[in-house]
């Protein structure tokens, strides 16, 4: 009867100390003092006479002495001079060392030497090298089964029935007085196989039919997709609007032309796009006069008479002070407000934004394409007025566009924001843009759909 205690933390094991002490039947002691285990760690938490090892009616005990024994792994200790038996593969707790209990001479998976050059366990007995000394068996008669002793005999064919000899044995069948029954069931058949093969003709020709169709479709017509929805190309639409204020311009009334006060009672404003065009629209204006409205007199326009200028005498020059001559200034100063002015600007497509955050007006305005490098990939130039509305249908972006951008063109330097950009998807996706200019800024807003 041996107990063996092992270290399983022999990290924190001190040089010079076992990991393993065995205990006989008359016990031990562990602790860091004169004790059969002799334990040191590096917190000094082992007790100079930390715990015993007793035999108690037949049973291996742990006895606490220090008051700091711990059992698998419990919270609380032993308590001190309290005993708890153990059991094979228990843990104690002594200091900062974890230490396994095993029973036996050898731990759980190692054998002796002996074990291990004769292949097998220790204490095994060799009950299988002993002389047995088993009585004579008594004499069993054969049991004879004539079912078993039938099917152990050669099998006879010609008892058996052999079709291929009751073929040559039959006599040849007689003619058939009928002989247009075979040629009715031939013909029957012949039918029969004509139209199977008709009918799978017929379903190979609708499949192939089918598909050359969609492949003729596809060369018709290359625009149409080929593939999955995330496969095809994105694709997005543009809203422009431009505020009624959008692009403000700072005019003068005064300089405004004045219209003619005493304009024609008749005007004519006739458009069209060749000289040929413009000639026979203002015949057929003519032909349409001279047929439906009739003669009538000359106006008589009544002229303004003419005012009376008071006499003004001689005089020399810079003499301001002549009579009858009076320097007046004008009437006020003319004003001046803010109109708004149709607006310029360019949507683009680029693979980065870098180049664009970085760029000033006058550098894109000078070479777009240059100030944008490499990133640049497309520019779609727009102009709008004062409060118009414009949709572009959707377009499909280019494979490389990681950005849409917009650049406006601004009259006043002192606009806020004159350039946007939103990130897209170059594949499976279909946006909605909206541009939104305003007076002093312009936002770029999208929507996936």
């Amino acid at each position: 009867m041996k107990l063996t205690l092992v270290i399983s933390n022999p990290a924190q094991l001190l040089h010079g100390y076992l990991p393993s002490h065995r205990f006989g039947p008359q016990g031990g002691s562990i602790g860091s003092a004169a004790a059969d285990w002799h334990l040191v760690d590096r917190q000094n938490s082992v007790q100079p006479n930390h715990c015993d090892i007793r035999v108690v009616e037949g049973r291996f005990c742990v006895i606490d002495r220090s008051g700091c024994t711990y059992v698998n792994g419990h919270d609380l200790p032993v308590g001190c001079d309290s005993a708890v038996a153990l059991n094979d593969g228990d843990f104690l707790q002594v200091g900062a060392y974890r230490v396994a209990v095993q029973f036996g001479e050898h731990a759980p998976g190692q054998r002796s030497l002996e074990a291990l050059f004769s292949g097998r366990p220790d204490g095994l007995l060799e009950w299988h090298l002993e002389e047995v000394t088993n009585p004579p068996l008594a004499e069993v008669a054969p049991v004879v089964c004539p079912e078993f002793e039938r099917l152990c005999q050669p099998v006879d064919l010609s008892e058996q029935g052999d079709p291929l000899r009751a073929m040559h044995k039959a006599p040849p069948p007689k003619p058939l007085a009928d002989s247009g029954a075979p040629a009715h069931k031939r013909s029957f058949s012949l039918f029969s196989n004509l139209r199977l093969c008709t009918l799978l003709l017929a379903c190979l020709a609708l499949g192939g039919c089918t598909m050359l169709g969609k492949i003729g479709q596809v060369i018709w017509t290359p625009s149409i997709p080929v593939g999955g929805p995330d496969d095809q190309p994105s694709r997005y639409s543009l809203s422009l609007h431009a505020s009624d204020n959008v692009n403000p311009r700072l005019i003068s009334t005064g300089t405004a032309p004045v219209e003619d006060e005493h304009r024609s009672p008749y005007t004519l404003n006739v458009q069209a796009a060749s000289p040929q065009a413009l000639t026979d629209k203002v015949q057929t204006l003519l032909n349409h006069l001279y047929e439906a409205v009739p003669a009538q007199s000359l106006l008589t326009v009544e002229p303004t008479p003419a005012e009376q200028m008071s006499p003004i005498e001689d005089a020399l020059l810079g003499a301001y002070d002549a009579q009858g001559v009076s320097l007046t200034t004008p009437w006020g100063s003319p004003a001046l407000e803010h109109v708004a002015t149709p607006i310029a600007f360019k949507v683009l497509q680029l693979t980065d934004d870098s180049l664009l955050v970085n760029a000033s007006p006058d550098a894109l305005a000078e070479d777009l394409k240059k100030t944008l490098g490499s990133t640049y990939i497309r520019a779609d130039d727009y102009l709008l007025q004062p409060g118009q509305f414009k949709f572009i249908d959707l377009r499909a972006l280019d494979e490389d566009t990681r950005f849409i951008a917009v650049i406006a063109n601004y009259h006043s330097s002192d606009v806020g924001q004159w350039k946007q950009r939103l990130r897209v998807e170059p594949k499976g996706r279909q946006y909605a843009v909206l541009v939104q200019l305003d007076a002093t800024q312009v936002s770029l807003k999208g929507e996936t759909r």
